[in-house]
């Protein structure tokens, strides 16, 4: 019988994670696909950026759960700034400390 998790409230994933999914791995533990929350405002100049560069995906190990482990995959949106003046070019959304 295939075990299913039905709680998220153990795992603090941070202001505005969104966890998008929940799969057991074939005998190895749980892993978690979450996703940063897409804000597209360069951290240098404050101006949102409408031009996705891409995504980045982060790898984090968490706590075991009843002894096995548990991956989260987190999704990072990345940005490029269009404004001439700032020297930023790329930048990557952070889940907020809030």
């Amino acid at each position: 019988m295939k075990e299913v998790m039905h709680s998220k409230k153990h795992w603090a994933p941070g202001s505005g994670v969104k966890i998008l999914r929940v799969a057991r791995t074939d005998g190895y533990g749980w892993n978690v696909y979450a996703a940063v929350p897409e804000k597209g405002t360069c951290p240098d100049c404050g101006i949102r950026s409408s031009r996705r560069h891409g995504w980045r995906h982060r790898r984090l190990l968490d706590y075991p759960s009843h002894g096995e482990a548990v991956v989260i995959q987190l999704r990072i949106g990345r940005w490029r700034c269009t404004v001439q003046h700032c020297s930023r070019r790329t930048f990557s959304d952070e889940a907020s400390a809030n």
